[in-house]
């Protein structure tokens, strides 16, 4: 059977009794979702039926060599079955595609190794530029491919003095927050559960529950725990530890270990567990009796953001020196 010939933009012009410029222009204004070029609205619809009616699609590559620009953005996410990064990247995909861009995704483990695997086919793939989510020991990778003019933005991560953009929460202060609201509970005897990680994230929430620990003058409570990251074995025995110590709040860097350290309170019949507090919220939570306290992270912001400060490097607004840094407030809830 002859292999059917692909309709081509050229073969759209000549039926539609127009130029090939001016199909090109109606694919511009249909893809960016706005009208860039004026083509009457006669001729639009003219041009769109004929290209439903064969079923045309451009060809991508083609425009890209064109304008220099595929209009294709890399994603790159640490961890994306955690919850917070899956509707981080389905925001994010939300905001590109109005922006006329494309989102292509691919996830690390936090491992730098499969970060670099990741940079070095979003590179092959000439993608016009990158939101990472970056991990520890990834900033060379990271800073090599923006060094060959890939225009990057960090995500929810970054690397101070590397002069790349980024969008963070303030990490420190939704920490100091996150522990405010455990001490005005009447709670005192308040500890962090945290792991080994030079992670600037991290570090940061560390620091805003000792702020907020001296602020109160509860200097001699302080206490960082640190088991092996989501280690259900570590974070049982802390648990146990901490309620034969009578501990009577923890605050969790992650919610990951929160969610074990409620396993934990469950599987072991604790009746009157501590109270707990984390960044981001699980569902799951939920199912317990006692309420907590958590960090509502503004995903959406995130994703705007991050997409805004990209799209604004591709299209030509201009950079600031070191890089543009947003840092986002942070919202305290508790749940029912």
């Amino acid at each position: 059977m002859e292999k059917r010939r692909k309709t081509t933009i050229n073969d759209i012009a000549r039926e539609a009794g127009v130029s090939r410029s001016l199909v090109s222009s109606v694919l511009t204004n249909m893809q960016q979702g706005k009208k860039i070029y004026r083509v009457s609205e006669e001729t639009t619809l003219k041009v769109q039926k004929i290209m439903d009616l064969h079923d045309y699609r451009p060809s991508y590559s083609a425009r890209a060599l064109r304008s220099g620009n595929n209009r294709i953005i890399g994603v790159v996410l640490s961890d994306i079955s955690n919850r917070f990064f899956a509707v981080v990247s389905r925001s994010v995909e939300e905001c590109a595609r109005e922006h006329g861009y494309m989102v292509m995704f691919g996830n690390t483990d936090d491992n730098p190794d499969n970060l670099a695997a990741v940079l070095d086919l979003f590179y092959e793939k000439d993608v016009s530029g990158l939101i990472v989510v970056p991990c520890v020991g990834s900033e060379e990778a990271i800073l090599r491919y923006r060094n060959k003019g890939l225009p990057t933005v960090l995500l929810e991560r970054d690397f101070p003095g590397s002069g790349l953009s980024s969008v963070l929460l303030d990490n420190r202060k939704a920490s100091a927050q996150l522990t405010g609201s455990l001490l005005k509970d009447g709670h005192k005897k308040v500890e962090f559960v945290s792991y080994d990680t030079t992670m600037q994230t991290i570090l940061e929430r560390e620091k805003g529950y000792k702020d907020e620990m001296v602020q109160h003058g509860l200097d001699n409570n302080i206490r960082v725990h640190k088991p092996r990251y989501c280690n259900y074995d570590d974070i049982q025995a802390l648990i146990l530890d901490a309620i034969s110590r009578k501990v009577e709040a923890l605050v969790f860097a992650t919610y990951r270990m929160a969610l074990l350290g409620r396993q934990a309170t469950l599987r072991n019949s604790i009746t009157a567990p501590c109270a707990f507090a984390c960044f981001n919220n699980a569902d799951t939570f939920d199912i317990y009796e006692k309420s907590m306290y958590y960090v509502k992270q503004p995903i959406e912001d995130f994703a705007r953001y991050s997409v805004e400060l990209l799209v604004g490097e591709l299209e030509g607004a201009q950079k600031e020196e070191g890089g543009t840094k947003i840092v986002l407030p942070p919202q305290i809830e508790k749940t029912q």
